[in-house]
């Protein structure tokens, strides 16, 4: 008989095989081989299967342990262990955390209480975990595959540079994305460690921008 774990395994499978836009109630029932009927006993439509599939990728991403490290160790970790998983499901990534659900605030938790051992408020900890959410979702979401780690430069030709003096020294790098992630880790571990009384700074009021025009 057919279970909710076989599903989630299934529709795990197929979206690692053939990509998000490939998960179709049709689609996962040819991959488990029964007809479409049957997953409707388990499932109410692709809504549920969505949230059923967030559950299933974000449960395989390993916490950290006290004995990895200090706290800086254990989120350079941790941002390891969900980069690994990740990667495989890029276009699901901005559907992760849209809805709390057991399988999410799991990592949440874990996130803030690293955080919470660097000395930040609840809050603050917080804070920063979702500037890493956003920074993660918006790199996944706009790169697959091997594109996650070697990206084409934006310079400029140096030929074409004397009207940008700020980037005539620079070369013309080819931009790691992997890398810029790791820089921006590096950069919010920093700014926790050199916080002399564990608090961030206020974020300001964003400007009001206007209205797009149609």
């Amino acid at each position: 008989m057919l279970t909710r774990d076989e599903i989630g395994e299934a529709a795990l499978r197929l979206t690692r095989r053939d990509g998000l836009a490939a998960l179709t109630m049709r689609s996962l029932a040819e991959e488990l081989g029964v007809a479409a009927s049957a997953l409707y006993r388990h499932i109410s439509g692709r809504d549920d299967l969505l949230e059923m599939l967030n559950d299933a990728v974000l449960n395989t991403i390993e916490l950290t342990t006290p004995d990895q490290g200090d706290w800086a160790s254990r989120l350079r970790q941790f941002s390891t262990n969900v980069d690994k998983v990740l990667i495989h499901y890029p276009g699901l990534v901005p559907e992760l955390f849209e809805n709390p659900s057991p399988a999410s605030l799991r990592l949440v938790d874990h996130a803030v209480s690293i955080l919470r051992e660097g000395g930040l408020s609840g809050e603050d900890a917080y804070r920063i975990f979702m500037i890493m959410s956003i920074q993660g979702a918006s790199r996944f979401a706009s790169m697959k595959g091997s594109e996650m780690r070697t990206h084409r430069s934006i310079l400029p030709s140096k030929a074409s540079r004397e009207a940008y003096p700020a980037l005539s020294d620079i070369g013309n790098p080819t931009i790691s994305l992997d890398s810029i992630s790791r820089l921006s880790l590096e950069l919010l571990i920093a700014a926790v460690s050199s916080s002399t009384d564990h608090r961030l700074p206020s974020s300001p009021q964003p400007e009001t921008l206007p209205e797009p025009t149609t």
